[in-house]
């Protein structure tokens, strides 16, 4: 199965945390993915690698979690950790790997790092 989103953009406040959540629509049935047993990952890096990657040691975030939904719901959890990045703008993807083994990435967006008025000490 081919899925191919236009991820929108993200706008999260440095050291906040967030959630997104995507809802993967079967494209002949038009009824929710049963995604019981998918991967899904999502990287947030500061560029898009001109070559291929080997790795995600230097993506500034990186997710992996499984899903249990029937109902073609993923949610990913950003932390406060996560956001604590620079203010400046990234690219992320998630990509998503069924438990017959297909691999996909879903898309590619800008994630925005806006500033911060008031820091913990």
């Amino acid at each position: 199965m081919k899925i191919d989103i236009n991820l929108e953009p993200l706008k999260i406040r440095r050291g906040d945390s967030d959630s997104i959540v995507i809802k993967i629509i079967n494209a002949d049935t038009g009824l929710p993915e049963n995604i019981t047993g998918w991967e899904f990952r999502f990287t947030v890096r500061e560029d898009i690698p001109a070559t291929s990657v080997i790795d995600d040691t230097d993506a500034k975030i990186h997710k992996m979690f499984n899903s249990g939904d029937t109902s073609g719901i993923a949610t990913i959890p950003i932390t406060t950790t996560d956001t604590n990045i620079d203010v400046k703008t990234y690219y992320y993807d998630v990509q998503y790997k069924t438990d017959t083994g297909d691999v996909d990435t879903l898309g590619i967006g800008n994630l925005f790092i806006t500033p911060d008025i008031t820091r913990k000490s």
